[in-house]
């Protein structure tokens, strides 16, 4: 496995890491209370999870109606789950990260407006890297 691209904001740090004879890519998610690797679906699923972070932050702050958010996104797979960003239905700019098993259980990990931000930081450096 190779380090591929890194980026880092105040609270988080993101790596993207390369399987070495595969054409496969692992994101590890690092912040204040969450570490969290999982397999992209391909390396363009970081750049879909910028445009989907900042495009549910420019809808919320303009006040656009939660029926407006995007759908779900699918960026990778954890084992047989799939890992996926919802926006919150909420007026609050929240976004989750959530484990879509195919049972009746879930798993979701709550961004806030602040995560966000320092999420996209650290994602734009990485596109940085991955250009």
């Amino acid at each position: 496995m190779g380090l591929l691209a890194l980026g880092a904001s105040s609270r988080w740090q993101i790596d993207i890491d390369e399987i070495i004879n595969r054409d496969e890519y692992l994101m590890e998610l690092n912040g204040p209370n969450l570490y969290f690797v999982f397999q992209l679906i391909n390396l363009e699923s970081v750049s879909r999870m910028a445009q989907y972070l900042r495009e549910g932050v420019r809808r919320k702050k303009a006040g656009q109606n939660s029926t407006d958010d995007p759908e779900v996104l699918t960026i990778g797979h954890f084992d047989s789950n799939e890992v996926c960003l919802i926006w919150d239905h909420e007026e609050s700019i929240r976004c989750y990260l959530a484990l879509q098993p195919d049972a009746n259980s879930a798993m979701q990990f709550m961004f806030d407006e602040s995560d966000i931000g320092d999420l996209l930081v650290a994602l734009d450096q990485v596109l940085r890297d991955l250009s």
